[in-house]
């Protein structure tokens, strides 16, 4: 019998975005499609996004709930640590007379870690 050995499993990188989406009174804005878009700056690339520039990374879409709170957990796979500028795009619903808008510019480093990590935060204010 061969002596198998076995290989090391790797924790995916990962980062956690949080954020809110308000209204500019203030007001939490349920419902609200939101799509949260990694552009890796670590390794060169074209892509472009508002501020962010860099290779396509990984892209998650999630909803507000009825606080307004979205959360998103921005995979790479296994591997090392990456870089990444963040671009937030969110959606009202077309009868809320609100614009969609995109936020980037916000760092995140995607770890491959078991422990748990402090997520990155994007608040987005909507305006009609």
């Amino acid at each position: 019998m061969r002596d198998e050995q076995a290989w090391p499993v790797r924790n995916p990188a990962v980062a956690l975005v949080q954020g809110t989406v308000r209204a500019r009174d203030g007001q939490p804005l349920p419902d609200v499609a939101v799509e949260v878009t990694a552009l890796f700056t670590d390794t060169p690339g074209s892509a472009r996004i508002g501020e962010c520039a860099g290779t396509p990374g990984p892209v998650e879409r999630t909803r507000t709930d009825a606080a307004g709170e979205f959360r998103v957990t921005l995979s790479a796979g296994a591997g090392p640590q990456r870089n990444a500028c963040l671009a937030v795009r969110v959606e009202p619903p077309a009868a809320s007379g609100l614009a969609a808008r995109t936020v980037s510019g916000r760092a995140a480093v995607l770890r491959a870690t078991a422990a748990p990590q402090e997520p990155v935060r994007v608040d987005v204010v909507l305006s009609p």
